[in-house]
């Protein structure tokens, strides 16, 4: 019987399984993009929404053109407010560059989100180009909706000015999905345990 027990708690524990991290752009580098060097004091990102339900967002990343301290933040778009921020220092440009959140941040499906980086150190320069391969518009879980930046501001200022089918700064998320079972996925796995714990107490 301890077999039977230990299926049942395997599938309910399956249920909470996070997938493996996800990142909406790809981790692809901007080959092709056009540079500026006025990373510093201007803040450059882009907005999504949330297509599916589960989503939880663990890291924040960045792949600018030069090297030193940025800072990335997760905004709310209906609230405008910071969902989640830090800062990564000693980034090396021209790749990926990750931190994990401290506290992952859960998105609401169909609710939009803002992911936007800004330079920390003078003379940092980032990568923007529009017209981009699909790759660059991601779909599905997560759907890029539109470009948004701020010149002459900080990382805790809301972007407001906003352009079509851009890519500035080269900033993303990293997410799991947790699945959403059905209730009858549920009521299946309680019968499951229903009857073996029956079972038992026969034996017994």
């Amino acid at each position: 019987m301890s077999k039977h027990l230990a299926a049942v708690a395997l599938a309910f524990a399956s249920l909470t399984t996070n997938a493996a991290t996800i990142h909406p752009l790809g981790d692809q580098l901007p080959v092709g993009f056009s540079t500026n060097n006025y990373f510093s004091g201007n803040a450059r990102g882009w907005e999504f929404t949330a297509g599916v339900a589960g989503i939880s967002v663990s890291e924040l990343g960045i792949a600018p053109v030069s090297s030193g301290s940025y800072t990335v933040s997760l905004w709310d778009v209906a609230t405008q407010s910071v969902l989640a921020q830090t800062t990564i220092s000693n980034v090396s440009g021209e790749q990926w560059n990750w931190a994990n959140l401290t506290t992952p941040v859960a998105l609401t499906m169909g609710a939009s989100y803002l992911v936007m980086g800004i330079g920390n150190d003078s003379g940092q320069s980032y990568y923007y180009g529009s017209g981009l391969p699909s790759s660059w518009y991601p779909t599905g879980d997560i759907n890029y909706t539109r470009m948004m930046y701020c010149n002459g501001c900080t990382a805790n200022s809301y972007p407001y000015d906003t352009l079509s089918g851009y890519q500035y700064g080269v900033v993303d998320i990293g997410y799991t999905v947790n699945a959403v079972p059905e209730p009858s996925t549920y009521a299946m796995l309680g019968l499951g345990a229903l009857v073996v714990g029956l079972a038992i107490r026969r034996k017994s």
